[in-house]
Formats: structure tokens, C-alpha cells, sequence
């Protein structure tokens, strides 16, 4: 599933997103920053997207008029921009390095300047370790009409809520 979120001001709307929601280190979620200009004449924003120290980015597919500081995590982006309803789009694609077990969800953060309006939006989506469930019967084989009882285990980083959903 995706996640999405909208702002908009007087001259622009800004649109972040990020799919996958979730992800394992190793995996990649793409992140989208799309602008929409609202006003009658062009636009020439400044964009800046922070990134959490727990993910990095594959600088061969930026695009140009951006400058990515590694140091800080910030992407840079100086988009020119038509006027009546144009939009850009950034994709992003980033790749999760290490999980923090503690806290797992992280933030992405989007601003936007355009002359003397600015816009900000945060993201937040999971970086972490899946837990593992199981469910134990015993006994294990039961006949017809008898009693069962249904155990289950999780094991991983939580917190992790049980449900139970057994139709009867």
C-alpha cells in the first residue's frame, strides 16, 4: 500500500508519497514529490526533500537541477515550472540500510519555496524487522466436538497486536 499526503498554498499544491509503506533493510520504497502550479505564470521552486539517516538513494537517477548532500541527507531540487495546473514530478527510489528496532518508523520531509510562499510535509513510513507468528493446537488432533485450545507466539520486534477471528 501506499501513503500519501497533500498541501497546498496560494500558487502550489505539493503532493509527497512513498510505496511501499513498509520495508526490511535491503528493500526499496520509491518516494514521490509532485508539484502543481497553480498560478498563471511560471515558477522556478526550490524543493528540498530530507531523508532519514536509515535509508540511501541511487544518485545515477536523479535527475538534473538536483544536488544530493550526503552528509546531511537533503536532496536538492530547482525545478522550472509552466504556469495553469503544470506539474513535475520527482521519483525517487530509496533503499533501507540498517532497521532500528526500537523505533522503526522514520520521517521524510518535503518543502517547497516559491517567492514568498513555502509548504512543508512530512511522511512517516516503517523501517523494521517483521515479527513472526505461529499458532500452537493442543492437541494437536482432536476428534469431532472436542475442545481445542489455540496458543499463539510471536517473536520479533513489537508491539504486535492479536486477533482472533475463528467463525463460529
Amino acid at each position: 500500500p501506499m501513503r500519501e499526503a497533500l498541501l497546498q498554498s496560494e500558487s502550489l499544491t505539493l503532493t509527497l508519497s512513498i510505496d511501499p509503506v513498509s520495508i526490511e533493510p535491503g528493500q526499496q520504497a520509491t518516494v514521490s514529490v509532485t508539484l502543481k502550479n497553480l498560478s498563471p505564470g511560471p515558477l522556478a521552486p526550490e524543493v528540498q526533500i530530507i531523508l532519514p539517516s536509515s535509508v540511501s538513494t541511487r544518485l545515477n537517477e536523479l535527475p538534473s537541477a538536483t544536488i544530493y548532500n550526503a552528509q546531511n541527507g537533503t536532496l536538492n531540487w530547482q525545478p522550472v515550472m509552466q504556469g495553469n495546473g503544470s506539474e513535475l514530478q520527482l521519483t525517487l527510489p530509496v533503499i533501507a540500510q540498517v532497521a532500528d528496532v526500537q523505533t522503526p518508523e522514520q520521517t521524510i520531509s518535503a518543502s517547497v519555496r516559491a517567492g514568498e510562499a513555502e509548504i512543508r510535509q512530512d511522511l512517516d513510513f516503517w523501517i523494521g524487522l517483521r515479527p513472526n507468528a505461529s499458532i500452537q493446537l493442543n492437541p494437536p488432533q482432536v476428534s469431532v466436538g472436542q475442545p481445542i485450545q489455540l496458543t499463539g507466539n510471536v517473536t520479533g520486534p513489537g508491539p504486535v497486536a492479536q486477533l482472533w477471528s475463528l467463525g463460529d
